[in-house]
């Protein structure tokens, strides 16, 4: 996935590779490859184009997008109306939080503040 991601940088801005230079040679791109953290993506393409090479370029491979999760983002179906698929540990990450948020619901939802969520700290009247 990482080198279709690449392939479509490449087609969206005329052939320009985001890390390699014709004039550099094997170990200076693979040092690149190893100081790098993210991409600049140029400004002038969408927020989506944006969006998608980013998941498909993700370095550490468990973050990056499987081909299905790919295939799904709205860039790829022209679907703008579709929310944008989340990997497996995005999905995990928000599940964790919401079982958090649930907890936090539960230890504020006592008999003192009248059996619910209050916005500020008062005595229900």
């Amino acid at each position: 996935m990482f080198s279709c991601g690449i392939i479509l940088y490449m087609m969206l801005t005329g052939g320009q590779h985001p890390l390699y230079k014709p004039n550099d040679c094997a170990e200076d791109y693979k040092k690149k490859l190893s100081l790098i953290h993210h991409f600049d993506f140029p400004s002038n393409l969408s927020g989506l184009a944006h969006n998608f090479f980013n998941r498909v370029t993700r370095f550490q491979s468990v973050k990056r997008y499987s081909p299905s999760e790919a295939l799904g983002h709205p860039y790829i179906t022209r679907r703008n109306d579709a929310s944008i698929p989340l990997t497996v540990p995005e999905m995990l990450t928000n599940y964790e939080l919401e079982g958090s948020f649930k907890r936090v619901r539960f230890l504020f939802n006592t008999p003192e503040n009248g059996g619910f969520l209050l916005p500020f700290s008062c005595k229900p009247v």
